[in-house]
């Protein structure tokens, strides 16, 4: 959860795995590694991409990766959901040990459903809209969202760079739920530009390339904690 003090807030950092999938070609030992290398420098959460192929172009991992990463890790595992219908397999990344998983309202027709199954289950639910969707997507929910995801880039490739005009849809999101719910920023997110994203509104930054493609990612996660 996000701290605050003194009226400050801890920024947390969840490095995204997808950057390292892309980059050893679906290589699931090189993830398991890079995850528990990212584990021990610090990180707060690992984000982890699920990609169908329809709802974005790219494909990724399935539940299996949840499995593999929950095997190797303690750090919670932020599962990003960018599939079509979710309501048909978040079962299944509940069962492979997600603990907090996000969605997207317009890839669903049960978007309540999914909300209340992943709350009887124990499970942080969170809801995610991509660059050119509208806050107001996000409105009908917000008396029972547990997290909210705000992408800066066009969803479903890791390595683009954040778009700067999408940090006012970050603060409009930040106001329309509220100081309580954790707002997750993803997209592009880097050491350049994290101050201006948390300023923003973000309490947790996902970076990917920008961490796991440092030669010293743990001064990268100290760094992004601005």
């Amino acid at each position: 959860m996000v701290c605050y003090h003194a009226g400050m807030k801890h920024v947390m950092v969840a490095p995204s795995i997808l950057a390292v999938w892309d980059r050893t070609n679906g290589d699931y030992a090189a993830c398991v590694t890079a995850a528990q290398a990212v584990e021990k420098a610090g990180a707060d959460w690992l984000h982890v991409d699920v990609m169908d192929g329809q709802y974005v172009p790219a494909k990724t991992f399935g539940p299996e990766m949840v499995e593999k990463l929950k095997g190797a890790v303690k750090l919670p595992l932020d599962i990003h959901l960018m599939v079509n219908a979710p309501e048909r397999v978040i079962a299944d990344y509940i069962a492979a040990g997600a603990d907090r998983v996000v969605f997207h309202p317009s890839a669903s027709d049960d978007v309540g459903g999914c909300l209340q199954k992943l709350v009887e289950t124990g499970v942080v639910a969170g809801l995610a809209i991509d660059a050119d969707e509208n806050v107001l997507l996000l409105a009908p929910w917000v008396d029972v969202v547990q997290q909210v995801l705000v992408m800066t880039v066009k969803a479903g490739a890791g390595g683009q760079g954040l778009r700067d005009d999408l940090l006012a849809k970050v603060a409009g999101v930040r106001a329309l739920v509220g100081k309580d719910v954790p707002l997750v920023v993803d997209g592009g997110v880097k050491v350049d530009n994290a101050a201006r994203v948390v300023s923003a509104g973000a309490d947790v930054l996902v970076a990917g390339s920008a961490v796991f493609n440092a030669p010293d990612v743990g001064a990268v996660i100290g760094q992004l904690r601005v």
